[in-house]
This record gives structure tokens, sequence and C-alpha cells, in this order.
């Protein structure tokens, strides 16, 4: 049972939560932050335990513990005791402090436009996917549910507002990022690893210095003193530098069919990859990435006519340059559907 210290004054305790020991065998534990004779409570040692619950400063401005002692609460002069460090109550009460939380460090910006080519997780049920990263009827697609898996191209800021361009259902669209959890680049590689299909990723041309010149110091010339005849020294004609080997690049862009080609579910040609179309010659179709299955390269394509997706074999596009894919745009604005 506590023992409750009787107080005369009306004291303002801070509250305090220590441990300490008094530094003698005779140190003065009162019912009040002041020394006088009525309020000595008893006399405590090096060996007795303070539980200090509170602080305050007296009249005369000295700092006063309050706390308890064997059961007895009272005050005791700050000046009279040694405060135990953490590491030493926890030793005398036998606590095993938790371990300090390791922050989580903050995922590093990813720039507009620039490839995300990882994986997300829907958030929320019944999520517009759409056409265009704007909030309007025009531009509906479909929805998707919680826990459906989308894979993230790019991210642009619209109108104060993030969306993530994505592929869901075989279709190159748009959401706002808010209800997409991104995975990490370890989860969505373990993800993409378990696809008998897996999304091919963008490909950024890298930037290439221009070549350095080295120049050529040319050797001093000596003087001849009498003019020798001396037989003429051909120029000597040095080898052209091999030119180096360029590993040809993924590039976005748009191309057309050489052949009829079967535009596909999946980067393989086995049965269980769905035909979605027979596409005809010179159908005009936009390049997103590209993936290698069984040294055969396969491209991600829409088609911009029917404004499907799907894959189709490399060998079967030839790229075309932007004079070109406007022309053909050109052609499909002039078709009625």
């Amino acid at each position: 049972m506590v023992t409750e210290a009787p107080t005369k004054p009306p004291y303002i305790i801070t509250p305090v939560e220590r441990y300490a020991y008094p530094y003698s065998d005779s140190v003065s534990f009162r019912s009040e932050p002041r020394i006088q004779n009525d309020n000595l409570i008893t006399t405590v040692t090096t060996k007795d335990l303070v539980h200090i619950t509170g602080e305050t400063v007296n009249e005369l401005d000295e700092i006063w513990y309050y706390g308890e002692i064997n059961g007895t609460l009272g005050f005791i002069k700050k000046t009279v005791v040694k405060l135990l460090t953490d590491d030493e109550v926890n030793k005398l009460l036998g606590i095993t402090p938790s371990p300090s939380p390791v922050p989580t460090p903050e995922p590093t910006p990813i720039p507009e436009g620039m490839p995300i080519d990882r994986w997300a997780t829907v958030n929320k049920n019944d999520v517009n996917f759409r056409t265009e990263p704007e909030t309007t009827a025009k531009t509906f697609l479909f929805r998707l549910k919680t826990g459906d898996k989308v894979w993230v191209l790019s991210q642009d800021m619209v109108a104060d507002k993030l969306w993530y361009q994505v592929i869901a259902r075989n279709r190159t669209c748009y959401v706002m990022a808010e209800y997409l959890d991104l995975m990490s680049l370890e989860e969505s590689e373990q993800y993409q690893a378990s696809l008998t299909s897996p999304v091919p990723k963008q490909t950024m041309v890298p930037t290439t210095a221009p070549a350095t010149e080295v120049p050529v110091t040319p050797a001093p010339q000596t003087a001849t003193p009498n003019p020798t005849a001396q037989p003429t020294q051909q120029p000597v004609t040095q080898a052209p530098s091999a030119a180096p080997v360029v590993t040809p690049i993924f590039v976005q862009g748009y191309g057309l069919t050489i052949q009829q080609v079967d535009l596909r579910t999946g980067a393989s040609s086995a049965n269980n990859e769905t035909i979605l179309a027979t596409l005809p010659v010179s159908t005009l179709v936009y390049l997103w990435g590209q993936v290698t299955v069984d040294q055969v390269n396969w491209d991600h394509v829409d088609v911009i006519r029917t404004s499907q997706s799907g894959y189709m074999p490399d060998s079967a596009i030839r790229r075309i340059d932007k004079a070109e894919a406007d022309y053909q745009l050109s052609l499909l604005n002039q078709v009625t559907p």
C-alpha cells in the first residue's frame, strides 16, 4: 500500500518518469518540497530506489522530485539523487527494450513521361479506365475491381491529377494513380517471372557521346645544310577505323504489317495463345515494346483502326517515319467506320 504524503502549499508538479538512487546513506525524504523540521518522513540510503513521477520548483527556486520510496510518496531534492540511465533501469527491472523501428525508405520519384514498367494492383472496386487522362463520358472504356493487376507504362500530371498510362485487358489506356498500388521493383519482377507471356519493357534510346579525336603532334623538322636530293617519301595512308557494331535498339513508333499476320494475346505462336485477329498487309500499328521468346522478337502493338492490343512477330512489321505515319493516319480518318 502506497502512503500519500501530505502537502501544505499547492505545488505544481510536472509529470516525469525516472528512477534514481540517493547519493548517500542519510538523505531526507520529505512531505513537502522544502527543508523544515516538521516535514521529514524518513531518511533513505543509497540502496533505496526512488521511482520519480513528477518534478516541481519551490519558492526558493529549488528543484524537487516527487516520487515513491518503499511504498511511501514524498519529495526528495534533485541535488541529492543520481538518475539512472534507460539501460540501467531496463537491467534493474528486467525489461527487454523493443528494437527501434527501421524507417521505410522513401521511393525515388519517377519523372513524368519516363518508363515505369512495373505491375500495379487496383485498390478499389469499379475503377474507371479511359482512353485519355480526363474524366469525361467519351473517354470511358471499362471498369476493373479490387485486386486486378495492370502493367504501368508511365505517369503524367494532368490538371493537378497524377495519371498512369497502363496496359489492361490488352489495351493501352489511362487511370488515375490514386486507384493503383504500384508494386515494388522486386515484387513486380517476381510477378512478371510467373507469367507465361511477360509484358515487354520499354527500351530507352541511349545517348551516344561523339568520338573524341586524338590530336596528332607533327614531328619536328631537321634543317638540312646542303640540299641533297632525297627520294620522294610516299604518304602513309592510315587504314580507316572500323565502324562500331551497333546493337539494334527497340524504339516506340508506328509501323505497317508487311504480310498477313495473326495478332495474339501473348508473345508466342503456341496454341494456348488466343488469336485476337488476322491482320492484312499494310495494317497500321503502334509499337509499345518488345520481348524475345525462344530467340524470336515479339512486338507489343496497338492496332490503330480497331484499338486492339496484342503481340506479333517483329519480322512482320516495317517501321515508318513520322511523315509516312501522318499520311497513313490521314487515310484512316477518311474511312467511315
